[in-house]
């Protein structure tokens, strides 16, 4: 459809002045020959570039540690609804770049106290992809860790649920490279899966909803001598 500049133009304003996809119902109220397809679309180029203007805030040191010690406190009360949603909600950045900063502060500061400041040495996608991999998980660990027992060379964050569908998607278009390329991994579904993945897929994935507390590191374990 070939929307007037004039009505764009106050579409982006009510936009701009709302904290969520919510506004696209007020939106249709207000312009009704506006279909919702076309706002979806309005609402998520506003959005991208919302993102492109303040990631570097966001993914400043300050502020990860800031949403890093905000999910922690969240995680020891109880919630009905997502902790990372609602902590993304709160500073109005999606949950799938606050997942990413989560699993990123959680492992540095497991860097930083752990006995070997090397054993959580990681690469992001970005390092990956400069090496030639085409096919990234989010971190590659330089050192594998373990955790509930499973090795994990590699980490996964999906701002998600995973139910039986999408974790198939992803198993047949990701993980299995990964798999096959790195060793076995772990997938993070931040939003909560179905029980059974975790024995009906092949082993070398370990799936959870949250970042492990409890991590051993595998070269914490040969300074020790422990088998």
């Amino acid at each position: 459809m070939a929307l007037p500049l004039a009505k764009y133009k106050r579409i982006i304003s009510v936009i701009k002045n709302s904290t969520s996809r919510e506004c696209l119902t007020d939106i249709l109220k207000l312009y009704p020959g506006v279909t919702y397809n076309t706002l979806v679309s309005i609402y998520s180029q506003e959005y991208q570039k919302k993102i492109k203007k303040e990631f570097h805030r966001h993914h400043s040191p300050d502020m990860m540690e800031r949403y890093y010690q905000r999910y922690l406190t969240l995680s020891n009360q109880d919630f009905q609804e997502s902790i990372l949603q609602l902590i993304a909600n709160e500073v109005d950045l999606s949950a799938f770049l606050l997942a990413r900063i989560v699993v990123e502060r959680h492992l540095a500061h497991l860097h930083h106290n752990g006995n070997s400041r090397k054993f959580m040495t990681q690469k992001d996608e970005n390092d990956m992809r400069l090496k030639g991999y085409d096919k990234t998980p989010d971190i590659k660990l330089e050192v594998p860790i373990a955790v509930n027992g499973n090795i994990v060379n590699w980490i996964e964050s999906k701002a998600s649920f995973g139910d039986e569908h999408s974790h198939a998607t992803y198993m047949k278009d990701q993980y299995y490279s990964y798999l096959n390329r790195f060793g076995p991994g772990m997938v993070i579904y931040w939003f909560g899966f179905i029980k059974e993945l975790n024995f009906d897929e092949q082993p070398g994935i370990l799936i959870v909803d949250s970042f492990p507390l409890e991590i051993i590191t595998l070269k914490a374990c040969t300074d020790h001598d422990c088998n």
